[in-house]
C-alpha cells in the first residue's frame, strides 16, 4: 500500500518495449533499503517489482506486464522519462496522504493548467466510467500523487495544486494532452460497488 506521497523523481535510463510487455531501467533517488530484490515501489502510481539493482547507480529495474501496459502509461515511457516515486507503507508510518495500492485504474489526459498566483489549476479529462468514484473534496491518484478533487464539471476535474507540489513532483513538466495515471478513491470504489449490488439485488 502506498499514501500518494511522492518521495522522488525518478528518470529513466533506459526502455525496452515489445509485445510480451516492457522493461525498465529507472535512476532513483530512494533509499536503497527500500530497492532491493522483490520489493515494490510505485512508480507513476504503478505499483512494480523491483527485478534488478545497481547499487552503484542506486538503479533499479522494473518488468511491466501487458495488462499493465494496456492501463498505464508506462508502455510510452523512454530514455529520460521523468517519472513520479514512491516506497511502500510501513506499519506505523503517518498516513499524509490517502490509501492507495498501485493499481492504476486507467488513463486521463490535461485539458488545461491554469496559473493562479503561485498555485496552479489542473484540468484533467477522465474517462466516464471512473466519474462515480471521484467526489469533490475527495481524493484521486495522478501519476501518484495524492491530490484533491476541487470540481467536476462533466468529465473534467479541476485540481488545486500547490506550490510545494508543483514543484517535488513531475506535475511542473505536464503540457495538454499530457496522459497520465489515475487511480480512484479505494473506499469510494467498494462504496459503489456495494451499492451497485444491492440494487441489483433487490
Amino acid at each position: 500500500m502506498f499514501t500518494g506521497l511522492v518521495q522522488s523523481i525518478g528518470t529513466v535510463l533506459s526502455a525496452t518495449h515489445n509485445t510480451h510487455g516492457s522493461l525498465l531501467v529507472i535512476l532513483s533517488n530512494l533509499d536503497p533499503k527500500h530497492l532491493q530484490l522483490g520489493a515494490s515501489v510505485a512508480c507513476n502510481g504503478a505499483c512494480m517489482t523491483v527485478v534488478n539493482y545497481q547499487q552503484h547507480m542506486n538503479a533499479f529495474s522494473i518488468e511491466v506486464s501487458p495488462e499493465s501496459v494496456s492501463r498505464t502509461t508506462l508502455g510510452n515511457w523512454k530514455e529520460g522519462t521523468r517519472i513520479n516515486l514512491e516506497s511502500p507503507l510501513a506499519a506505523g508510518d503517518p498516513l499524509g496522504g490517502h490509501i492507495t495500492s498501485g493499481h492504476v485504474d486507467g488513463i486521463a489526459k490535461v485539458h488545461q493548467i491554469n496559473p493562479r498566483g503561485d498555485h496552479y489549476d489542473l484540468m484533467l479529462d477522465i474517462p466516464k466510467e471512473y466519474l462515480p468514484y471521484v467526489v469533490e473534496k475527495g481524493s484521486l491518484t495522478v501519476d501518484g500523487c495524492s491530490l484533491t478533487v476541487a470540481g467536476i464539471e462533466n468529465t473534467l476535474i479541476r485540481i488545486a495544486v500547490i506550490p510545494h507540489t508543483w514543484n517535488h513532483t513531475i506535475i511542473h513538466t505536464y503540457s495538454l494532452e499530457t496522459k497520465v495515471n489515475i487511480e480512484v478513491d479505494l473506499l469510494a470504489r467498494y462504496v459503489v460497488h456495494a451499492l451497485s449490488y444491492l440494487k441489483s439485488d433487490t
